[in-house]
């Protein structure tokens, strides 16, 4: 069974009520990197469970980093340890912000394989078949504006608790309110979420008002790699692990380098090529316009939306530079990127 909700329809959430009314245990996760919509959105939901009486884990994959400390306690997250804990005794797994299992790491295959009923609320765009009740609205600025819709469905009251994820969802994934993503419904949200007691300060500043001294010589760095190609259209930067080490910066102090690239002036398309072992690489695209580098994204196995999308492919750093740059320049000669 699958059940897509691709704008706000009330049968859907009519649905997914039955199982929050009919079952007790869930466990919750999003994706591998995790970013505030990610962060958020886990958040958020994990309240309004609890707020019903409800026992919730979440678990992740990997520590979301530094810059998350603040918006959660230290026993509200369990990171996963292979073959310590199947979670056999939840009777729901929800996947949040990512719309296929690999996206959640290895907790990925412990969720796919899970006796439990299945959700996935989302939006992003993807093919994959889900066995559950999935919620995808590619057009939601952010995963957390779904939660916001679920949270007036349910009638729950919006307290500060959950207010602050689904701001710092927000914020995010629309970059402080300026992207194309940004819609009316987003700027509502945000009001009451700064009605609920949100301070942005507080939100704003441990995700975009700080760099470490390590990020910023990491930055120098992947600087000296940018290039621009087919009449400027196209730029592309890339970091290795050699950079990493070098310079000391933590596996999540790249955040936000891809959208630098789309920065340069004249550029239509950016792209940042990070390699996150020896043998594969995580490529980034980022758009302007109506330049849809979702499809780019697609041919590789990824998956995102029209202006921003990611894909992870195995081979050296030259390799997938090379067939990324071959793609980019048939989709300018076709007259798709421009």
């Amino acid at each position: 069974m699958e059940l897509i909700m691709r704008y706000y329809e009330k049968n859907v959430w009519a649905k997914l009520k039955e199982y929050l009314d009919a079952y007790s245990r869930f466990l919750i996760s999003s994706h591998i990197r995790p970013d505030g919509d990610a962060i958020g959105s886990a958040l958020a939901f994990k309240r309004m469970l609890e707020g019903m009486g409800k026992d919730v884990i979440w678990v992740m994959d990997e520590d979301p980093g530094r810059m998350f400390d603040r918006f959660y306690a230290a026993e509200e997250l369990v990171i996963h340890q292979p073959e310590s804990n199947d979670f056999a005794d939840r009777d729901v797994v929800v996947m949040l912000d990512a719309g296929e299992w690999k996206r959640l790491g290895n907790v990925g295959k412990l969720f796919e394989n899970h006796p439990g009923r299945k959700v996935c609320i989302d939006h992003h765009l993807t093919s994959d078949e889900f066995a559950g009740i999935r919620i995808a609205d590619s057009k939601s600025p952010s995963t957390t504006v779904l939660l916001y819709r679920l949270l007036n469905y349910l009638g729950l009251e919006f307290t500060l608790s959950i207010a602050e994820p689904i701001y710092l969802g927000l914020i995010v994934d629309t970059q402080n309110f300026h992207l194309p993503n940004t819609t009316e419904e987003a700027h509502r949200i945000a009001v009451e979420c700064l009605r609920a007691g949100v301070k942005p300060y507080q939100v704003y500043e441990p995700i975009f008002g700080v760099n470490s001294f390590s990020r910023l010589r990491l930055m120098a760095e992947v600087f000296r790699t940018l290039e621009v190609f087919f009449d400027g259209k196209v730029g592309l930067m890339y970091t290795t692990l050699e950079m990493f080490e070098r310079t000391g910066a933590q596996p999540r102090e790249d955040e936000g380098f891809s959208d630098l690239v789309r920065t340069v002036e004249g550029v239509q398309v950016g792209i940042y090529l990070r390699e996150d072992s020896a043998g594969t690489i995580k490529v980034s695209w980022r758009s302007k316009g109506q330049n849809d580098v979702a499809v780019s994204a697609k041919r590789f196995g990824g998956g995102g939306h029209m202006r921003a999308a990611g894909s992870v492919i195995d081979g050296t750093l030259e390799q997938v530079r090379t067939i990324i740059l071959d793609d980019m320049e048939k989709r300018v000669a076709a007259g798709e990127i421009g």
